[in-house]
């Protein structure tokens, strides 16, 4: 028995539906091939940023409203000397040292309420030397449930800041203030002195005979004289006095917060005294009248 083939509408109707298949596969593989793009891509990106976020050499924290770690990178981890996976859940205040948790806890309460909040220097800690400095910066997380911290370390940039402030203040050889300094402090000691109405003491001591020593020994030695005559003037002043170097005059004045001449007294009395060096010293010509019996 011969079955009947499909009437000629039939037949049209299916090639129709043929065709939309066809072109419904070609519009889904290139979608596909659009996504299987796309998708390199994002893991590319993402190959790209856990490579710049691991090895970056700033450390990166994300924390929670509580201070807890919930991510960090490898510099991260190098900083707080401590394993990556350890860090996780941890408390980041953990690693602060106690008189600057209370810096931390309020600059992270200024992030997490959207409030201004300038980078805030903290010590880690812990027994180093010198003592670890970090900077740290943050910004609110997106969903506002934490932050994400960028924490520096600056150990070997305040020490050069202080050595430079040292340098500018303080005199190479002698280790003395220099005039910078004693104008500084002077002018402090006169506004306290006026407010407590107390008197203020200014003396000018010369080394006599300090260039026929420079000449007559050489530069080194009158070095070494200075440095042995600035330590015993440090030992020879009180605590709230104060002796600058003055390496152009091979004088220096010195102040006191006393009206007295004890000080240049005790300052001439130790430059006379025996030194290591043999050469000829100018006796002392101290100007003050002789202490009262």
């Amino acid at each position: 028995m011969i079955t009947p083939g499909p009437s000629p509408p039939d037949t049209e109707r299916t090639r129709r539906l043929l065709h939309e298949l066809e072109v419904h596969q070609i519009e889904l593989e290139m979608q596909n091939e659009e996504l299987r793009k796309s998708r390199a891509l994002v893991e590319a990106a993402l190959a790209r940023y856990t490579e710049l976020y691991d090895f970056s050499p700033l450390a990166y924290f994300s924390l929670d409203r509580k201070g807890t770690i919930l991510q960090t990178n490898l510099a991260g981890a190098r900083l707080l000397g401590v394993e990556r996976a350890r860090l996780t859940r941890g408390q980041l205040g953990a690693f602060i040292a106690p008189h600057d948790l209370p810096g931390l806890n309020a600059f992270l309460g200024q992030v997490l309420d959207a409030r201004p909040a300038p980078a805030r220097e903290l010590r880690l800690a812990g027994n180093h030397e010198p003592p670890r400095i970090v900077s740290i910066e943050a910004t609110l997380a997106h969903d506002g449930l934490g932050c994400n911290a960028v924490v520096t370390d600056i150990t070997t940039l305040k020490a050069q800041q202080q050595q430079l402030e040292r340098i500018a203040h303080y005199d190479l050889l002698t280790n003395l203030p220099n005039r910078v300094l004693l104008a500084d402090r002077l002018q402090h000691a006169m506004l306290q002195c006026q407010r407590r109405g107390r008197s203020l003491a200014v003396a000018y001591l010369d080394l006599d005979g300090f260039k026929e020593v420079n000449d007559r020994h050489g530069h080194k030695v009158g070095d070494d004289l200075l440095v042995i005559l600035a330590q015993r003037m440090k030992a020879a002043l009180r605590g709230g006095d104060t002796w600058p170097a003055s390496a152009a005059t091979s004088s220096s004045p010195c102040w006191s917060t006393s009206n007295t001449c004890g000080t240049p007294r005790r300052c001439s009395s130790a430059c006379w005294r025996p030194l290591r060096h043999r050469f000829r010293w100018p006796a002392p010509r101290s100007r003050c009248p002789p202490a009262s019996a």
